[in-house]
């Protein structure tokens, strides 16, 4: 599936995503990660110590959601106008580790967080995870609060 150029807008303005793995086993496990972007896939970057890669080893089946929440109480004002969108997606990953399309979402990763540059004096340059969204549900709430 593809993303719609609405869809890409939102996820290129967003910057955490919580991936849901799981083992072959099916015990789930939930974190937060930074992401990027493609017109079919996000893709996520991680240690080979982590629990989602572990994970994704055994059983290469990934959820990622996408979400924003905003809410005049949040910001100190009167009344419960609200605004939600989220999208989610379902896909088989892909481990990448070397490669010319690795060095380009490596680089894609130091372009939307700073911080990121500082990853690879750490851990060395982590594997990135290629999740394929095979079904993608998008979800927009906007209330005015009445």
């Amino acid at each position: 599936m593809r993303f719609k150029l609405e869809q890409l807008s939102f996820l290129s303005s967003q910057y955490i995503a919580r991936v849901s793995t799981s083992t072959s086993g099916s015990v789930p496990h939930v974190s937060p990660v930074y992401f990027v972007a493609d017109d079919e896939s996000l893709f996520i970057a991680t240690g080979k110590e982590t629990t989602k890669y572990k994970d994704i080893a055994q059983n290469p089946v990934a959820s990622i959601v996408v979400d924003h929440f905003d809410a005049d109480w949040l910001h100190g004002k009167q009344g419960y106008a609200s605004k939600e969108r989220a999208i989610i997606i379902l896909g088989k990953t892909t481990i990448l580790e070397n490669g010319p399309n690795y060095r380009a979402l490596h680089s894609s990763f130091m372009e939307k967080y700073p911080d990121f540059k500082a990853v690879p004096s750490k851990l060395g340059e982590p594997p990135i995870i290629k999740i394929n969204a095979d079904k993608i549900w998008d979800h927009s709430f906007v209330s005015t609060g009445q």
